[in-house]
């Protein structure tokens, strides 16, 4: 198969397969919105390294607690952003908010 038989089949899957491309800047969160969970993923796996003032002991957990809200908010925004403008699905974004606790 040549490349460009090849790129064909790659932009038509585009269009078929939907929902996982960042075409139109609608259906995936910004760079900066990844930007912001990527960085508070290393903050959760490397705690005080990447962050601005040491982190006492005494104060991991309810440090680690917080930031688990934060990264949990934000990726539940953005997940329901992503799955309510993909076309094929047929269900209001009420029932999407719903379904984050299934």
């Amino acid at each position: 198969m040549t490349v460009t038989q090849l790129t064909d089949r790659l932009v038509a899957s585009y269009a078929r397969a939907g929902g996982i491309n960042h075409l139109d800047g609608k259906n995936l969160p910004s760079r900066s919105a990844i930007s912001l969970i990527t960085a508070n993923l290393l903050k959760l796996l490397f705690p005080g390294f990447f962050d601005e003032k040491p982190i006492h002991s005494s104060e991991i957990k309810v440090e680690t607690a917080i930031l688990m809200d934060v990264c949990s908010a934000i990726w539940r925004m953005k997940c329901i952003k992503a799955l309510s403008t993909v076309h094929r699905l047929n269900c209001p974004k009420k029932n999407l908010r719903s379904a984050r606790t299934r």
